[in-house]
């Protein structure tokens, strides 16, 4: 099974009661390493489909989706800059406009 395949099951059983968050945050947690791993296999050498700048907003330091995301996207073959926790909308945009990307993101629940 893929890191994707993994994790779509983990978001079925996750949807449907069977795996609560815990479980769900361990296999984040592997899905990263996963990345990690694959990671100079990808944007680096030059086969990024696109730039994604991505942050969760001032106030709200509560970054797994972000980071859910931006593991997504990493994936699928995206560049992703990750601003972190407690960004500043200023902060999200000087460094959407300093890295020319394709998109931009902020996260707040």
């Amino acid at each position: 099974m893929t890191l994707w395949g993994s994790m779509r099951h983990r978001r079925h059983r996750f949807r449907d009661g069977i795996l609560f968050v815990p479980e769900v945050l361990l296999a984040a947690n592997s899905m990263k390493g996963g990345m990690e791993i694959l990671r100079p296999c990808s944007p680096e050498t030059g086969w990024a489909i696109g730039k994604i700048v991505i942050g969760t907003v001032k106030g709200d330091i509560h970054d797994i989706g972000k980071n859910l995301v931006s593991m997504m996207l990493e994936g699928a073959g995206f560049e992703v800059i990750d601003l972190g926790i407690n960004t500043r909308s200023k902060s999200t945009w000087t460094r959407s406009t300093s890295t020319n990307p394709t998109s931009s993101a902020c996260r707040r629940c």
